[in-house]
């Protein structure tokens, strides 16, 4: 093994240029692979913080009496698609709408016309059009309850919007994903082809197949991981620089995905060397 990482260091400096432009070639491959991966995941982000919007209000009838009210809290918190339920008096909603809407507003009635609500946040899971219609549902026919609403409309359409966005997503993510291992691939596979006629000499005084392939696994893990490590530090950078002019669109830490690419560099020059070698010593014999 020191053998094989010795010999794979000189033949790095012995093809500079070649190496350089391998690296290059990963890192740019890797580094608009780390843009979407960028872009996607705060895209997700954002999606989870309008569903965390998503909230059935129970409104309820004026004489309702506390013990009902308790009731009817306990019996919604143990449904399945509850996480919390919050009771809201006549006096909090009043403020409530107050402050969103101003004082004068409710200065022209004689008396609070706004009703008492249980609010109702739900489970992550169950953040959608279907769970928030089924605690809707299980509570509507209630004598005590006035109304139940959810932004019925509203909700829907964030579904039919999420479910559009995930399809898109995968659909470009695959097609990203599918150009970049085709690209690094074919760059390790250049690298290792223009060292055939090495490999022939090599394979005709005797050498193993395992002796031959030790030092072009440690080129392949230093060319992705130098590739990856580049893509990572660039897509780093970039999310900073976004922290600094767009602070409320970045959802994310982006260190994760500047180190995904690091991984994924470094595996992927391991794994493209060897099938690359693979293939070359097949057809050698």
């Amino acid at each position: 093994m020191g053998y094989a990482l010795r010999e794979a260091l000189s033949s790095l400096r012995r093809t500079g240029a070649g190496v350089l432009l391998s690296v290059g070639t990963i890192a740019m491959s890797l580094f608009i692979l780390g843009i979407f991966l960028l872009v996607t995941f705060n895209l997700y982000g954002a999606v989870e913080q309008l569903r965390t919007r998503v909230e059935v209000e129970i409104f309820l009838k004026d004489g309702t009496t506390a013990r009902q009210i308790a009731a009817l809290k306990k019996r919604v918190a143990e449904m399945p698609e509850v996480q919390e339920v919050r009771y809201v008096t006549k006096e909090m909603a009043a403020e409530q709408f107050r402050t969103a809407f101003g004082e004068n507003l409710l200065e022209a009635v004689p008396e609070n016309p706004l009703p008492a609500s249980l609010r109702i946040r739900l489970t992550e899971v169950h953040r959608s059009s279907e769970g928030a219609e089924r605690v809707a549902k299980s509570v509507r026919k209630k004598p005590i309850v006035e109304e139940v609403a959810y932004g019925e409309t509203w909700v829907r359409r964030l579904d039919q919007l999420i479910l559009i966005f995930f399809a898109g997503d995968l659909v470009v993510g695959i097609a990203i994903a599918s150009a970049t291992l085709f690209v690094i691939a074919n760059t390790i596979k250049l690298t290792v082809l223009a060292r055939r006629e090495s490999i022939e000499i090599m394979k005709l005084v005797g050498a193993t197949d395992a002796f031959i392939r030790r030092p072009f696994f440690f080129e392949g893990l230093f060319q992705g991981f130098l590739g990856g490590l580049l893509a990572g530090i660039a897509i780093y950078l970039l999310h900073r620089i976004a922290l600094l002019y767009l602070p409320h669109l970045v959802l994310i830490d982006g260190l994760y995905p500047a180190l995904s690419l690091v991984a994924v560099g470094t595996l992927l020059g391991v794994v493209g060397s060897h099938k690359s070698l693979k293939r070359l010593l097949d057809s050698l014999g």
